[in-house]
């Protein structure tokens, strides 16, 4: 029923663009406007012209708008949303590609990168705090469309997947999901860990956890205690794994790397890592590698979303999706907009 409510709406959309579409640029505008409050507020006016790149006149304006439909409250602290906005914004998010113009380039990544799925996320600001927090959202109402109780949802560590956990809304009670991280200790920031990561998305649920009691090295020396043993047979039973793509220079910085392995990568042209594993612009996994899961686990896996944004990481996603498509992509404008703009040619298949 939700579903044809949506595509209802869309269609409503489609007639508004093409009969008032100053209307429609009106609606484009206040929708921006409601995801830079969400995640910034409380802000002020003029901090929020600044991100949105509006005049400061047109902005007060529409947020008094905003404010006399109840979607706005202001205060000392600045601007924030009425919980009236906040449920809008969740009904929205289905239609924020036709809001923002981007179904067209969905469809387009998808067949690009052999992906079922793409979902762009929103990029209403320059600013990286407000870009990752963004980008977080999208992962989680992405996560909360699939996840239901009974599930084992096994995550990854970084500063992605950080933000999706920060993002979910907090309250819920699914008491029977299970999360488990994908990976050990690896990096030097306990908070962006995928043991940290799964515990704060547990919390947020109101679901179970277990963690991997280890630094990040091989299956067999993972599997030396009992508890290790229990959780990585939870990790091969997960019904959606989640994770995030980087590029080995941030690698390099956030991890701990033994020597040999900082000397391999030296001697190849590895872009990516991602769930352990080294990859080159094609898509090829490097003799170094250390995943929990193999590939052949991987594929098991039932729904399987890999989310990382910034035009910085377009070869690093064109890479992993190479090696191994994930179900669901979530990305951002910019490393959408760097990939449709790469050679069609680059990479190669990986497995599928």
């Amino acid at each position: 029923m939700r579903r044809e409510e949506d595509a209802a709406t869309a269609v409503s959309l489609d007639i508004i663009q093409a009969l008032v579409p100053e209307t429609m640029e009106d609606l484009q505008v206040r929708y921006q406007i409601l995801c830079t409050v969400r995640a910034t507020g409380p802000i002020g006016r003029r901090g929020l012209a600044a991100l949105v790149s509006r005049p400061e006149r047109t902005t007060r304006d529409v947020c008094d708008c905003l404010r006399e439909l109840g979607l706005m409250e202001f205060s000392a602290l600045g601007m924030s949303l009425t919980p009236a906005a906040n449920t809008l914004l969740t009904r929205l998010e289905t239609l924020a590609p036709q809001l923002l113009g981007q179904t067209a380039a969905e469809r387009a990544l998808a067949e690009r990168l052999h992906v079922s799925t793409v979902r762009i996320a929103p990029n209403t600001s320059e600013n990286p705090a407000i870009v990752l927090r963004q980008l977080g959202q999208a992962g989680a109402g992405m996560l909360g469309e699939h996840l239901a109780d009974g599930m084992i949802l096994a995550v990854t560590g970084g500063t992605t997947m950080a933000a999706i956990a920060q993002a979910l809304p907090t309250g819920r009670r699914m008491h029977e999901v299970l999360v488990v991280p994908s990976r050990g200790g690896a990096g030097s920031q306990l908070e962006l860990q995928a043991n940290a990561v799964a515990a704060q998305m547990a919390h947020s649920l109101g679901a179970t956890y277990r963690l991997l009691h280890t630094s990040d090295v091989t299956p067999d020396m993972v599997q030396a205690t009992p508890h290790n043993r229990s959780t990585l047979k939870m990790l091969h039973s997960a019904d959606i794994l989640v994770y995030g793509i980087g590029t080995v220079s941030q690698i390099r910085l956030r991890r701990s790397l033994f020597p040999h392995q900082q000397a391999q990568l030296a001697q190849t042209r590895c872009i990516a890592e991602t769930l352990g594993y080294y990859l080159d612009a094609q898509g090829q996994a490097l003799d170094l590698d250390h995943g929990l899961l193999s590939v052949k686990d991987l594929l098991r896996i039932p729904l399987r979303v890999a989310i990382a944004g910034g035009a910085h990481k377009a070869g690093a996603i064109a890479a992993a999706c190479a090696w191994l498509a994930p179900h669901i992509l979530v990305t951002d404008q910019t490393a959408a907009q760097a990939l449709l703009a790469m050679n069609p040619a680059q990479g190669s298949d990986g497995p599928t």
